[in-house]
């Protein structure tokens, strides 16, 4: 009795502790338990994968353990959401993050001055089309590893590093909103976090923004300000692109055009030579 006793409480701390992890989203329903549980899993993995890079790439010798993952800043990332090109109300994006759009999770892991960040995700649906383009052993590991979470990278850097500084400017600035991280969005090379209510309303820019706004730090952008300057700007390299473009055809123009006064003078002495040669002869 003692023993199943003593397993019914480990299941409760367990559970209690991974419906917890994500501390920075506490009460947001664009998170899932479920996940979070079927991660917690990984942490073997976690260990080994991050053990091996700890060791090759650090002068240090001890080992990376279970305690060195910071399972409560576990960041759920939804992938290649364009949050401009949505009808903005709560509901559409409610409907497209939790059934149309792909997630992965960063677990960051901390040894010494060192951070890795281990990101996860859930292994692809098979397609019997990508059948003719994989070996026996390509097919094997894709249908095992379907629908399954699994590590897909590992970064480390050196510092900290999470998205903890953004997500606590936007709670702060409007904490009847739910906060989620988007990455992916086009013409913005750098994830977002976004707060939703009613719709989307507010961001921050995890990194560099795409474009001058003249301001500095975590700034907390509205999502019409945002989206009116993206549309009114040029993504990004097309100036050049279209400048070179441009100049390499009024190059080409104007060497076509010198080519052919060039013939045209050529034929017009060769005719003008022929004349003469016609008049001489009859003389």
């Amino acid at each position: 009795m003692n023993k199943w006793l003593s397993v019914a409480v480990l299941s409760l701390i367990f559970t209690l502790f991974v419906t917890l992890s994500v501390f920075a989203f506490e009460n947001n329903e664009f998170q899932n338990k479920k996940e979070l549980e079927a991660i917690k899993f990984l942490e073997d993995e976690i260990v080994e994968w991050v053990g091996r890079i700890y060791l090759s790439e650090t002068r240090y010798t001890d080992k990376i353990i279970g305690k060195d993952i910071m399972w409560e800043q576990t960041t759920k990332i939804f992938v290649d959401f364009d949050i401009f090109n949505v009808d903005n109300t709560r509901s559409e994006i409610k409907e497209l993050l939790l059934n149309e759009t792909k997630v992965v999770y960063e677990v960051p892991v901390r040894k010494n001055e060192f951070m890795f960040m281990v990101t996860i995700s859930k292994g692809l649906t098979w397609n019997e089309n990508a059948q003719d383009y994989l070996d026996e052993d390509g097919i094997k590991r894709i249908k095992a590893e379907e629908g399954k979470w699994k590590i897909a990278k590992i970064s480390s850097h050196q510092g900290d590093f999470s998205y903890d500084m953004e997500v606590n400017v936007l709670n702060k600035s409007n904490d009847q909103s739910d906060v989620v991280i988007v990455g992916g969005i086009p013409n913005i090379n750098t994830p977002t976090a976004i707060t939703i209510g009613d719709k989307i309303e507010q961001l921050v820019f995890i990194g560099s923004p795409p474009f001058d706004m003249n301001v500095e730090g975590n700034q907390v952008y509205s999502y019409d300000e945002v989206k009116t300057a993206l549309n009114t700007m040029n993504p990004a390299g097309e100036d050049e692109s279209s400048g070179e473009m441009s100049d390499m055809s009024a190059s080409g123009n104007s060497i076509v055009i010198m080519l052919m006064a060039v013939v045209g003078l050529i034929l017009l002495g060769i005719i003008v030579r022929f004349i003469l040669k016609r008049r001489e002869k009859r003389i």
